[in-house]
């Protein structure tokens, strides 16, 4: 969808999917594991009707989600270190995750 913004590219890849649910990831995570996200699912319902009517921006997207708040002990069971959040947006941020690998 031209004009779309970041949304262009979720929008195809939910009409398209071969399943009801699709996972959606932050392109700046790379150290997000399987098992991770896997326990942070959560539903985004009605997100084609939004699209479709026009709501065109991310923070329309995040209107109706569920948001489920990881607690750092839950999170622990992951990383210790938090490492499956961490975002490489800078040259010194991929010289940290390269540490963390």
């Amino acid at each position: 969808m031209v004009g779309a913004g970041a949304l262009s590219g979720l929008y195809p890849a939910r009409v398209e999917a071969p399943t009801e649910q699709v996972l959606v990831t932050a392109c700046d995570m790379p150290l997000l594991t399987a098992p991770f996200l896997l326990s942070r699912l959560a539903v985004m319902g009605r997100q084609r009707a939004r699209t479709e009517a026009g709501a065109l921006r991310v923070i329309d997207a995040l209107g109706g989600l569920e948001v489920r708040h990881g607690k750092p002990d839950e999170l622990a069971l992951f990383h210790q270190d938090g490492r499956s959040l961490l975002h490489v947006n800078t040259p010194d941020d991929y010289q940290c995750a390269l540490t963390l690998e």
